[in-house]
């Protein structure tokens, strides 16, 4: 495990050159920028994109001291840096990981950084299609339920900004890309419950083989313990072959197949004292009966 949690709850980044590498558009980057610069950090960021493309991210940062814009540029090797924090989009391969490697500089992410400080309990949903309708889906049959959760992640939500109000029995509810959960291997964490909703090949521009990217998914589930659970797909063939050291809870439109949560036409029945349920989704479409099944075991395995 990384010793940035201790550090920076420590204000050892005081002082620190830090070098965020991809800003994007959608304020994950903001969110980080401000996050090292209230922990005291001086911070470059870089990104091969124009001024005029990240306006807006850079009117959100107006106000904040000690930072450093290198826009536009393709530089092969970083500047003076204690820490590289990385966009998730940045593939592996980039010229600056690698200078980073050479230089045996630290190299994290917003979700790591995230991760490693967040007292409360995760939910993470990955998949090919419909993880962020299964994310929101969970967080609001949770929040109706009377329960503390927050939700973030790659559904454009940064929860840094939230960590001192996150309480130990929350529920922090993350929609997981693939590249995300391919940074999660370099702190070997999974979701306390992980949601994998289907898979299909996807991204391979970023990922390269299809092999990399099944990797990268089973991020989520890859490093749970035994009193962790994951919630899978049984009509997928290739979750089917998917393996985790916690409990597997399964949904399925066919009942032979004996899963844990049945999708009927009007109804979801499960194995258990829940019984049936016939929810009224507020979302058209067959597909996203599966994503409702998928939230209602995640729900039902957060108790």
């Amino acid at each position: 495990m990384s010793i940035l949690p201790y550090l920076i709850r420590n204000n050892d980044l005081a002082g620190q050159d830090v070098t965020l590498l991809g800003l994007g558009k959608f304020g994950g980057g903001v969110a980080t920028v401000r996050f090292l610069v209230e922990k005291g950090a001086r911070v470059t960021v870089l990104d091969s994109k124009p001024a005029e493309v990240l306006q807006e991210s850079i009117r959100q940062l107006e106000n904040c001291a000690d930072v450093t814009f290198q826009l536009g540029d393709s530089s092969t090797e970083l500047p003076a840096t204690q820490l590289l924090v990385v966009n998730p989009a940045i593939p592996p391969d980039h010229a600056l990981l690698k200078n980073a490697a050479q230089q045996q500089i630290p190299v994290t992410s917003e979700m790591e950084l995230f991760w490693q400080l967040n007292p409360g309990r995760v939910i993470g949903v990955t998949g090919s299609n419909g993880k962020s309708t299964t994310t929101a889906m969970i967080h609001s049959i949770l929040k109706s339920a009377g329960r503390r959760c927050w939700l973030g992640g790659n559904i454009g939500i940064s929860l840094l900004p939230e960590l001192e109000q996150i309480q130990a029995d929350d529920w922090v509810v993350l929609e997981l890309s693939s590249f995300q959960l391919e940074a999660l291997n370099r702190i070997q964490v999974s979701p306390h419950i992980a949601v994998v909703t289907n898979f299909s090949p996807n991204h391979l521009d970023w990922h390269q083989t299809l092999a990399h990217y099944r990797h990268s998914k089973q991020t989520i589930l890859r490093w749970q313990t035994e009193s962790d659970v994951t919630v899978l797909n049984r009509d997928d063939p290739e979750l089917q072959a998917w393996q985790t050291a916690g409990k597997i809870l399964t949904f399925s439109t066919d009942a032979e197949l004996d899963p844990d949560l049945f999708i009927n036409q009007s109804s979801f029945q499960f194995k258990d004292e829940w019984g049936t349920l016939s929810p009224e989704l507020k979302v058209p479409g067959a597909h996203n009966r599966w994503n409702a099944a998928a939230a209602l075991l995640a729900c039902r395995a957060a108790g």
